[in-house]
């Protein structure tokens, strides 16, 4: 008996669509209780269960219109700050690393990737990450922006800057 209230149990939380009408109840030899929603030559009862009321769906909010809360912050555009370095720094590195943080305005959504453009040419492939570190990194002067895109569409761009990355170079005599 206890299985059975279980059962009714579990299936009242079920929507009332998916709901066999009749559920056919048997034990077998072992005292094993079965439940199905088709007869069996061994079912020893039914259980009938009445039509659901109908509900109206007129009193149901809209799925599709988002919250205040969540307009806001979702669906506001994309701003990318460049935070290190900064613009005109000068930066030493005789092994030329160079690393660049980025800020957001939010979090990048699941199919926003960010870019790290340099001298107007892509470095690596496009990521979710906001920050680089660069290794070999040529000395001299060098552009950097970052991009942003979503389904290879470009959404938002940086502010470039200007960096100057200084390294040692050997003088050869001859």
């Amino acid at each position: 008996m206890r299985n059975l209230f279980i059962l009714l149990l579990c299936l009242s939380l079920f929507p009332a669509q998916v709901l066999a009408k009749t559920i056919y109840h048997w034990t077998d030899e072992q005292g094993v209780e079965h439940f199905s929603d088709q007869p069996t030559p061994r079912s020893q009862r039914s259980i009938h269960f009445p039509d659901p009321p109908q509900v109206s769906t007129q009193a149901l909010p809209n799925p599709l219109r988002p919250s205040p809360i969540a307009s806001q912050h979702e669906y506001s555009k994309l701003t990318i700050t460049i935070k290190a370095p900064t613009q005109e720094q000068a930066i030493r590195s005789n092994s030329g690393q160079l690393s660049i943080m980025v800020a957001l305005n939010r979090a990048l959504k699941l199919d926003e990737k960010l870019q790290l453009m340099m001298n107007n040419q892509p470095i690596n492939q496009p990521q979710t990450a906001s920050n680089w570190h660069l290794n070999n990194v040529s000395r001299g002067t060098h552009k950097l922006e970052v991009q942003a895109f979503q389904h290879g569409k470009l959404i938002a761009l940086s502010q470039p800057i200007t960096v100057h990355l200084l390294r040692v170079t050997a003088n050869t005599v001859k």
